[in-house]
């Protein structure tokens, strides 16, 4: 049981659900946020179904509920669904008070999937994402996968431009986010600018829990610590895992495995994902992706009873598992398909050019 926190709206929330939800101070801020966090990846996930009205999505619903039972963080960026996750996050944020919630989004990686880290590309992509959710100013901001930045920018242009924002008071709090932690802590240790949170995402799981080594790191230097999917973006869940996942085979299979043994058990591996990460001290919230009701209410029903006996016992066994897992992360695939991408688009570019200025 908690006090009720400063996002707390008489006669807007359900009272006793908020005080069953638990709270944390993000870093140094005055941000006390929810240790479960709205993910608002995957708000259109069902709106192209033509039995969906429009401003009656599930993940509309999800969130207003979500918020009303006390989760008071919401995650989302220009990336996810080309901008119209924002969009639909938008509707749904008109009928919540603004007091009742913190917001963060992002800067550098846009809304068609290119990377843009540029003074210019900043500006014009937060406004743009505020205009989509009909806000004034966002509490946190983030610098999007920093890895596949140039460091250079992101030092000279991406966070001055973003202290700039947070000086004028559209933005209260700049975070950087990304997938190897080494290299967040590597940009903090540069930056001149005030970096107030880091975000990593499939680093505080049953198979891979590298962002706890860097916790001393980051609380030394004051900075709130959030962790994103930790169910490994569909890994640590029944569902097969999707082609497009960038793990490596090893990681796979140990997941499957892990999945297949809970399901022989009758225990859902979700369950034991999420309770590893709200029992993990020292983060401050946990992002996970929520587009409908049932999904919110699971979530919540973690974060709040744990799990059963079977459930630990079970999860001792699958934590045993992983133990024996070499391969936990797939650091610099997605990097190295990205510039290879990059490397072939812009060569073909190039022998157009050539066979063009030929033809002349």
């Amino acid at each position: 049981m908690c006090s009720l926190p400063d996002t707390f709206v008489e006669g807007f929330h359900d009272v006793e659900s908020v005080k069953l939800m638990k709270y944390n101070r993000l870093g140094q801020t005055d941000l006390i946020v929810s240790l479960l966090g709205f993910g608002g990846s995957q708000m259109t996930r069902s709106v192209m179904k033509t039995s969906i009205i429009p401003g009656q999505e599930p993940g509309i619903e999800a969130l207003r509920e979500a918020i009303k039972s006390g989760v008071n963080y919401i995650d989302t960026a220009p990336l996810y669904s080309a901008g119209k996750a924002e969009i639909v996050m938008g509707k749904a944020l008109e009928s919540i008070p603004r007091k009742a919630y913190y917001i963060a989004s992002k800067v550098g990686r846009t809304h068609n999937c290119e990377f843009d880290y540029s003074s210019e590309a900043v500006l014009r992509t937060f406004e743009e994402s505020l205009r989509r959710l009909k806000l004034d100013y966002f509490d946190v901001v983030h610098v999007h996968d920093v890895e596949y930045a140039d460091f250079n920018i992101l030092l000279s242009e991406t966070l001055p431009t973003l202290n700039k924002l947070r000086c004028e008071g559209k933005v209260r709090y700049v975070a950087i986010n990304g997938y190897p932690v080494d290299i967040l802590r590597e940009l903090i240790e540069k930056s001149a600018i005030k970096i107030d949170i880091v975000q990593s995402y499939c680093r505080c799981t049953l198979f891979d829990n590298t962002l706890l080594d860097y916790l001393p790191f980051f609380q030394e230097n004051g900075l709130g610590v959030i962790n994103a999917a930790p169910l490994g973006m569909g890994l640590l869940t029944k569902n097969k895992v999707s082609p497009w996942h960038p793990a490596k085979v090893e990681t796979v299979k140990a997941c499957e495995e892990a999945s297949q043994f809970c399901s022989n058990q009758d225990v859902d591996i979700s369950r034991l994902a999420l309770n590893h990460a709200f029992e993990t001290s020292g983060i401050a919230t946990h992002i996970i992706g929520l587009n409908d009701v049932k999904l919110l209410r699971e979530n919540l029903h973690v974060l709040i009873n744990g799990l059963n006996e079977t459930e630990k016992k079970i999860g001792f066994e699958v934590k045993k598992h992983f133990d024996k897992l070499t391969t936990r992360n797939w650091e610099g695939v997605e990097l190295a398909k990205y510039l290879q991408n990059k490397f072939e688009f812009e060569n073909n570019l190039r022998r157009k050019y050539i066979i063009n200025a030929a033809s002349r």
